[in-house]
């Protein structure tokens, strides 16, 4: 089994798909008009068809995650180079499902979201995860340590 990677608060110490979804969850959370730059991107990492699959989603859990959630969750702006503990979550959940760690993807789901949205996500997590490996990209077991980073958050509120 995979030892946990540690988190050290910086996305330098994410590979590049999970900076890519980090900044995924910024853009979609602060300006949606930029979305096309994402997919553009998302089309570079994993090719054109799958990356449309993915990015189509990864709107729809960000969706769930943005009207679902059980607390506030927080996101730092688009080109911060720190990064949130429910930004490490999100990317948990992707390893987690990744990895058939179905358990601890229940655990996330628990924690982030309310019962109505949970189902779903499971169905989009599994994909996206899917898509993302079969593009030959893994993500990571990570673990907050530590308090968070004083900068100020971007906040997406539930509901």
């Amino acid at each position: 089994m995979n030892q946990a990677t540690p988190f050290l608060h910086a996305a330098d110490d994410l590979n590049y798909i999970e900076r890519l979804f980090v900044h995924a969850i910024r853009q979609w959370a602060a300006d949606r008009k930029r979305w096309p730059q994402v997919v553009l991107e998302f089309n570079r990492a994993c090719g054109p068809r799958r990356a449309s699959r993915i990015c189509d989603d990864l709107a729809r859990l960000f969706a769930a995650i943005g009207t679902g959630a059980r607390r506030t969750i927080r996101l730092h702006p688009p080109v911060c180079c720190h990064v949130r503990h429910d930004e490490i979550a999100v990317l948990n959940l992707l390893a987690a499902h990744q990895r058939g760690a179905h358990a601890h993807a229940e655990a996330l789901r628990v924690w982030l979201l309310c019962p109505c949205e949970r189902a779903g996500v499971f169905t989009l997590c599994d994909d996206i995860a899917r898509g993302v490996f079969e593009a030959g990209y893994e993500f990571q077991w990570r673990v907050s340590r530590g308090a968070e980073p004083a900068s100020p958050p971007h906040v997406v509120r539930a509901g």
